[in-house]
């Protein structure tokens, strides 16, 4: 039986959506510019200080970025199944009362705003529906 501090759960990681979202586009970005250095390319250095022939100084370097990739690989995909199991969640529900939910929480628009818009009369109705929505999903999810 899913309880009420399920449901807040929820709706708390639905709000945080949007960093999770972002935080995996950054980190993406991050390791496409390690994999570019890992290739060895390298641009125009106009600075007097002469680079090195050193392999071992070429293998540590390398060794440093190898380990940062697969840090923020780690990284990326905790994003990735926090954002997964809010999705699935979503998934289980009709398209009105996941618009309804999304607009909430994740878009943060207002009780009183979306009861305005959908011609209803009381915010505690519309808040016992959504609550009644997530329950529904977070059942079937299981």
């Amino acid at each position: 039986m899913v309880k009420k501090e399920e449901i807040e759960a929820f709706k708390n990681e639905l709000r945080n959506i949007p960093f999770y979202e972002n935080r995996f586009k950054e980190i993406e970005e991050e390791i496409k510019v390690l994999e570019y250095e890992m290739e060895g390319v390298k641009g125009v250095d106009y600075s007097k200080q002469r680079g090195t022939a050193n392999p071992a100084a070429s293998e540590t370097r390398k060794l440093i970025l190898i380990e940062k990739k697969e840090k923020l690989l780690k990284e990326k995909n905790k994003c990735w199944v926090r954002i997964n199991d809010v999705l699935v969640v979503l998934n289980k529900m009709d398209c009105l009362d996941r618009d309804i939910v999304e607009r909430i929480y994740k878009k943060k628009i207002s009780y009183r705003e979306l009861c305005d818009e959908m011609k209803i009369k009381s915010t505690s109705s519309l808040q016992n529906a959504v609550d009644k929505a997530i329950l529904n999903a977070l059942t079937t999810a299981r």
